[in-house]
């Protein structure tokens, strides 16, 4: 059951996404093909869809917030696993490593692309992101948290750029 904290348990549930695709890889390509309408997936979506209760927010709106924490825990953990097999199949070198931070300095010292440029200072000294999963994470939590806390508000409507 819930602990009653929604953003405590949705943190959870995208553990729990991120570790069954560690586990399965293949998951993902799997469900997209044909989405997981089985007991054990719908009591799945079943306690995802309960740690929303309480909140005003149609069921169609609860659908949509677990939808897009898959989504994105799914994007980032197939990121992380192509990266992590990419760094076994190319078995980079010091050096080859050394010449793409090289060529990275190269384009930060041209000035053409300062806010990318920004971005590689901040990752050189240490400043960026510790956890890019985690931040990701808690920016999908701010913004269901937005949503959570503005009642009254109109659904979107996806087919008016206005809205």
């Amino acid at each position: 059951a819930p602990s009653g904290d929604w953003r405590h348990d949705l943190r959870q549930l995208a553990k729990q996404m991120w570790a069954m695709a560690e586990r399965h890889p293949w998951y993902h390509e799997a469900a997209a093909e044909r989405p997981p309408v089985t007991p054990h997936g719908l009591a799945a979506l079943e306690y995802a869809l309960s740690i929303l209760d309480g909140y005003k927010l149609t069921i169609g709106e609860r659908v949509g917030i677990i939808v897009t924490l898959s989504s994105a825990v799914t994007a980032l953990a197939v990121d992380a696993l192509a990266e992590a097999r990419g760094r076994l199949r190319s078995q980079v070198t010091e050096p080859e490593m050394s010449s793409a931070g090289a060529y990275l300095q190269h384009i930060v010292d041209s000035g053409k692309f300062p806010r990318f440029s920004e971005f590689v200072n901040e990752l050189m000294n240490g400043a960026g992101p510790s956890d890019p999963q985690y931040d990701a994470l808690e920016l999908i939590l701010d913004g269901i948290a937005a949503r959570i806390e503005s009642p009254g508000r109109e659904p979107a409507n996806l087919e008016d750029p206005d809205r």
